[in-house]
């Protein structure tokens, strides 16, 4: 089943509209006035099996993200706006209207808007293992951030909402297709736009092939009940050396790093304009008071108040 914002409180105006009613409107750009995303899924877990796109508008200095990683990949082109990404070593790039940001799955980065309340992007997510694949064939530029000479225009903006409004009308069925086209767009863009920025190290960051194994089973899979005792069994290790072999890779320990894990995409879903039930179930939790305990145990923050900036 699709998993979309209400219809009554989110959508972009009309074609007809964008032209006559955008109060940030630069140049030809149609106005997006409020957000609109859909996530699918075909198959699980949910990192590999996504298929994800949509509008969002961040107006105000909550919608950043800061050390944030997840581990599916996902690009956004920059409508209107502008701010900062950060990868791991503290390298900076201005992003303005034109700049494609690629979030490479389990690479940490930030995305500092400036918040006057213009902030525009448009995403197109989809599984890892997709990734993996056009990063083996070379088709996927390797670096996060590429500037474009100029900013999307009017065609560039129906194409994406034409986009959104077959993948939200897709059966399971035509998922596949939608794919396709999911990659064809990523493509496209990147072709659009000049590589330009900061290089970003697009190999694992760590040595130990299982503890590689785990970090990525426990980014994935959320809604199993997953135990760093059966983690270890399925990797042939025993539990306190596992334990400390991967405290001592990550620094943090395998339950610690599941629910680290867990909030980076409920932040993400949250920005994208998911209920929080819609989230809560996503991410493995049996229901929303459980998911806001752990939010807020995590975050310092209710997810509600998170989203406000409160």
């Amino acid at each position: 089943m699709p998993v979309s914002c209400p219809a009554a409180m989110y959508g972009i105006v009309s074609e007809h509209r964008y032209m006559r009613e955008d109060p940030f409107r630069r140049g030809s750009m149609p106005a997006i006035v409020k957000s609109d995303v859909i996530y699918r899924t075909m198959k699980d877990p949910f990192v590999e099996g996504v298929l994800a796109c949509g509008f969002m508008r961040k107006p105000t200095a909550a919608a950043s993200q800061r050390q944030f990683s997840i581990d599916y990949y996902s690009c956004f082109l920059v409508l209107a706006g502008t701010g900062v990404y950060q990868d791991e070593q503290n390298a900076s790039i201005a992003l303005k209207p034109g700049s494609i940001v690629q979030r490479f799955p389990g690479h940490m980065h930030s995305t500092e808007i400036v918040p006057d309340g213009t902030w525009v992007e448009f995403f197109i997510s989809f599984g890892k293992p997709v990734h993996d694949y056009m990063r083996r064939l070379s088709m996927l530029n390797g670096k996060p951030v590429l500037q474009g000479h100029s900013e999307p225009d009017a065609k560039t903006i129906s194409t994406l909402a034409r986009f959104l409004r077959k993948l939200k009308a897709s059966d399971s069925r035509n998922l596949p297709m939608m794919l396709l086209t999911a990659q064809k767009l990523v493509l496209s863009l990147q072709e659009q736009a000049c590589a330009s920025g900061t290089g970003h190290p697009q190999h694992p960051k760590f040595a130990n092939p299982q503890i590689v194994i785990a970090c990525e089973r426990l980014s994935a899979h959320f809604q199993e009940n997953m135990t760093p005792q059966s983690l270890a069994d399925t990797l042939n290790m025993g539990y306190e050396s596992f334990r400390k072999q991967f405290k001592a890779v990550t620094g943090m320990s395998p339950v610690r790093y599941r629910n680290v894990k867990k909030m980076d995409q409920a932040v993400l879903m949250l920005q994208s304009g998911l209920s929080i039930k819609e989230i809560a179930h996503l991410t493995g939790y049996g229901d929303v008071f459980a998911f806001s305990k752990q939010f807020r145990k995590m975050k310092g923050v209710s997810p509600g108040k998170y989203l406000s900036g409160k």
